[in-house]
């Protein structure tokens, strides 16, 4: 996918990879909001945080993010710290 090779995180990417080999389904990659300029991917799936951050994050270079406002759309996911792109799936009810 191009929009993937795009992105300067290797972690975001793994990442991405990962859940797209594990049949998760992308529904946007972009500049989600005004506010943030990076790429974000969006997956239309809860995502298992602590087992990524396990498995991907030695370092800890990711940090957790939630959205739970029902009008802008409930999600969650991980943002590298440096690059400030992010992977994230629906929000888990």
């Amino acid at each position: 996918m191009a929009e993937i090779q795009q992105l300067k995180s290797d972690l975001i990417k793994k990442i991405v990879r990962h859940l797209l080999g594990n049949g998760h389904q992308i529904t946007f990659v972009g500049k989600a909001w005004s506010k943030i300029d990076a790429e974000w991917v969006y997956f239309s799936s809860v995502l298992d945080i602590d087992l990524l951050k396990e498995t991907f994050d030695k370092k800890d270079k990711l940090e957790y993010h939630e959205n739970r406002d029902p009008k802008s759309g409930q999600e969650m996911g991980l943002v590298d710290k440096e690059t400030g792109e992010a992977v994230m799936g629906t929000l888990k009810v």
